[in-house]
């Protein structure tokens, strides 16, 4: 450790025409803690907005408060009190940083006084780590594309994945919600010709879109697996619109969350009786639980949000 509270490394080496190994100190980390690091960023870690970048600090001390709340409720206490300075933080930027755990954990496992910074002094260097990742991602995301499609003279190709993925969405109006070529072309931003216009067409979407588009989804699914496809898809659609909208954002809610529907559904519309009892069965140390109490939360969020439409909801209202 230096003075300056650097964790330096020392190793011995032989140089060239030297004839005794010599010291080596070294701020570099090794490479297997390298690709421990690369491995944790590139599984949880994600590219942050730089809106979000400007509220870490509010995101980490949101997610800290439910976590201690989380872990309150499971032992039948009183949820822990907002402070003021917490008063203006949004549900929204509270969930967010639980995002951001990776990123302390990475912190505290080289900092052992990473607790003992004030939480401003934390949320800097969180907001570093949460940078450094955006570069990361976007260097490893290269270099994965290189890798496979990489030329060996002129880089990596421009290629029309763009174009790729308006095609397969227009099969998907077509064949799915059976809209219109006309209609097709001004969701997917392709214009009519004025011949078009007068008699309600889009012909470069009818014979070249909307077909190339089923072209690609049959070389990746097969014939039938595109039928299934379509199929499956215009079911669950008709089932979407067939069912009221309060019933639709329970649904958003538990893909949202990746909490099972049903399971969903039940913390939503239960009693507050049960919804007590499924707060203290969880268990703050499981994944599951956590989404869970995040489900829980999301109820509290909501119903805040009905009782007071035009009051910005904080992290206390739960």
């Amino acid at each position: 450790m230096l003075d300056n509270g650097q964790l330096a490394r020392l190793t011995f080496g032989r140089e060239k025409a030297e004839d005794y190994p010599r010291a080596k100190v070294t701020l570099d980390v090794p490479r297997v803690e390298q690709a421990i690091t690369a491995t944790l960023v590139a599984l949880h870690g994600d590219s942050v907005e730089k809106e979000d970048l400007l509220h870490v600090r509010d995101a980490l001390r949101g997610a800290r408060w439910y976590r201690q709340a989380f872990e309150a409720s499971g032992k039948g206490e009183p949820l822990p009190e907002v402070s003021s300075a917490m008063e203006h933080i949004t549900a929204h930027a509270g969930l967010r940083g639980f995002d951001y755990e990776y990123a302390e954990d990475l912190l505290r496992h080289y900092r052992p006084d990473f607790n003992d910074l004030p939480d401003t002094d934390q949320a800097a260097l969180v907001r570093g780590v949460l940078e450094k990742t955006n570069g990361f991602l976007t260097s490893l995301r290269e270099l994965t594309l290189y890798v496979q499609h990489g030329h060996p003279y002129k880089g990596l190709p421009n290629t029309p994945i763009k174009e790729t993925a308006r095609d397969m969405r227009a099969a998907e109006l077509k064949d799915i919600e059976e809209l219109s070529h006309a209609e097709i072309g001004r969701r997917v931003d392709v214009g009519q010709t004025p011949s078009d216009e007068s008699k309600g067409d889009n012909t470069r979407v009818r014979t070249r879109i909307v077909p190339q588009g089923r072209a690609y989804f049959k070389k990746a699914l097969g014939e039938e697996g595109y039928k299934e496809y379509v199929r499956s898809s215009r079911a669950e659609r008709n089932r979407r619109l067939s069912v009221d909208e309060d019933s639709r954002a329970i649904e958003d809610y538990a893909e949202i969350l990746r909490v099972p529907a049903d399971r969903m559904r039940h913390i939503m519309t239960c009693s507050l009786e049960e919804l007590d009892k499924e707060a203290q069965a969880l268990d703050p140390n499981r994944p599951d639980d956590q989404r869970i109490y995040l489900a829980i939360m999301a109820r509290g969020m909501r119903e805040t949000r009905s009782r007071r439409p035009n009051e910005t909801h904080s992290v206390n209202t739960p």
